[in-house]
């Protein structure tokens, strides 16, 4: 081979790499495919034996879009993260593994299924072209269910349990922004049934991230609500007696704006919500044919604003014109012996809410690039509650590998240290669709941070587990799902979260599509 030759072959290699392919994304698409099969209890083994997690006791329950058609070509979803949802799950007993899988069979999931196709319904994203768009008959429909609360029931973000810590008595629920939750059980993965809130005032969404109020089997969330007098929130407390649609008010409080609110920080005893410029304006659901996404923008001329509400007394302390970024997930919180309030949560670019889960753009993933310096960024948000003061504690990027440590979502931490200080922050950092890190981020030490990364291995959130008799804040296991883009199949992957090495891994026999968050149950044990 001639020096021209093999320059011009390792040319076209480079530019091939560049244009041709993307390096890095070998199975990518299989995925992002759809998967409705159901299953019970199929066992799992586990490459090591599962000797080391003999210990390990409950059920892990995953939830995440699954399906975007019905038969029909008309009317397929084109946002992946609108895909209605799949719950799966996980019986861990005595190193044994018991794997299930359920469509969340809600009264529109089950319409479409029936029609063949998509029944007038709000959807994230528009349709592939204007001819599907819905007709003014469906839209009117879909606006009474708007006042019904049945216009959008696909629960597929989220699980989590109502009521006492048992797996008879309490409700296991999958949950979205929607002020509506799915009800399902535990041990077979069956929907229940659709839980309400009162009809009026009208509630218009809620927060998809419930936490555990520290010490107490209470469940907390917000809603905000459309009166007489216009719109107002309400911070909620669900003790194992209320029903769904009768929590405790702990507070209300009054937003100036409609933002979109995920998720929000909780200390001990405050809850801090995040209220930015950006969010779904309900005059445009008509115009924007009810798809969510279309009908999101930023509120001109608007600024931040934060409510800090004590849990114990209701009292709330507005602290506006603030000027940070939107959060889409928060991490934890908790409190100095100086009444100040540190509060860690992930900023997002809200402009890229509309694009991001497109299927266009997921399927056709770009090269890898480094987008660190505008998307899941790490940040310290600090609140003196006497001067009621806000500012932020800057966390910056020295290393190369901070790019993934600073730079992640899905934040996950010891759920024993939910409200206090803490050290250990682990996440999911996809600076691209298909290049994805899995990072421990130590807050207490420098230069202590830790990663897992496997090429064409695709992980989605993890979950952390503390051992028996754990020694340290950190002495747990980290377990989460990863599709193998090389062997095209979902495989189950535990960590040490001391050291972010593998301990055991078990492939599964039905593939999990990339799915959203999960919860371990740990109350939810079976004998098997």
């Amino acid at each position: 081979m001639t020096l021209l030759t093999f320059t011009l072959i390792a040319v076209l290699h480079l530019i091939c790499r560049t244009y041709c392919t993307n390096p890095g994304a070998e199975g990518w698409s299989y995925y992002l495919e759809e998967n409705i099969e159901e299953f019970q209890n199929k066992p799992l083994e586990w490459k090591n034996g599962g000797k080391q997690l003999k210990w390990l006791s409950g059920t892990y329950v995953k939830n995440g879009p699954a399906r975007r058609s019905f038969g029909s070509e008309r009317r397929q979803l084109t946002n992946w993260l609108g895909g209605f949802g799949k719950l799966h799950s996980f019986k861990f007993n005595e190193g044994k593994v018991l794997f299930s899988g359920a469509m969340i069979k809600t009264p529109l999931y089950l319409a479409s299924e029936a029609k063949g196709e998509l029944v007038p319904q709000m959807t994230m994203n528009k349709f592939k072209t204007a001819e599907e768009e819905w007709s003014m008959m469906e839209k009117l429909d879909i606006m009474k269910n708007m006042v019904l609360m049945k216009a959008y029931d696909n629960a597929n973000p989220m699980v989590w349990r109502l009521g006492s810590n048992n797996s008879h008595t309490g409700k296991y629920i999958a949950c979205s922004d929607m002020p509506l939750a799915t009800q399902f059980n535990i041990e077979t993965l069956e929907t229940i049934g659709i839980l309400y809130p009162h009809m009026y005032p009208m509630v218009t969404f809620a927060a998809t991230h419930y936490l555990r109020e520290p010490g107490t089997d209470n469940s907390i969330n917000i809603r905000v609500l459309m009166g007489v007098s216009g719109m107002y929130g309400e911070l909620l407390r669900y003790r194992p007696k209320d029903e769904y649609a009768d929590p405790q008010v702990i507070a209300q409080f009054k937003p100036s704006m409609g933002s979109y609110v995920h998720s929000f920080s909780m200390t001990e005893n405050y809850v801090v919500l995040w209220f930015f410029p950006f969010g779904m304006e309900m005059e445009k659901m008509m115009s924007s044919n009810f798809h969510i996404t279309e009908a999101m923008d930023n509120f001109e001329g608007k600024k931040a604003e934060a409510f800090v509400i004590s849990m114990k007394t209701g009292s709330v302390q507005t602290i506006s014109e603030l000027d940070f970024r939107f959060v889409i997930h928060t991490a934890n919180g908790y409190e100095t012996a100086d009444n100040k309030l540190i509060l860690d949560v992930i900023a997002n670019d809200q402009n890229g809410f509309h694009d991001y889960g497109l299927l266009d753009n997921m399927m056709h993933p770009p090269a890898f690039n480094d987008s660190s310096k505008n998307t899941f960024q790490l940040q310290r948000r600090v609140i003196d509650i006497e001067a009621g003061t806000f500012h932020q504690i800057p966390i910056i990027d020295t290393l190369p590998e901070h790019r993934y440590t600073h730079h992640f979502d899905f934040p996950m931490i010891n759920e024993a240290y939910r409200g206090k200080k803490y050290c250990y922050l682990y996440g999911w950092s996809s600076l691209s669709y298909t290049h994805i890190v899995l990072t421990k981020k130590d807050l207490c030490k420098n230069g202590d941070d830790k990663t897992w990364f496997t090429e064409n291995h695709y992980p989605g959130e993890m979950w952390f587990h503390p051992r028996s008799n754990s020694k340290s804040e950190d002495d747990g296991v980290l377990m989460t799902i990863v599709f193998d883009g090389v062997k095209r199949q979902s495989y189950m992957l535990v960590l040490d979260a001391l050291t972010m090495k593998e301990i055991d891994t078990t492939y599964l026999p039905h593939n999990l599509p990339m799915t959203a968050h999960g919860w371990f149950f740990p109350e939810a044990h079976f004998k098997f």
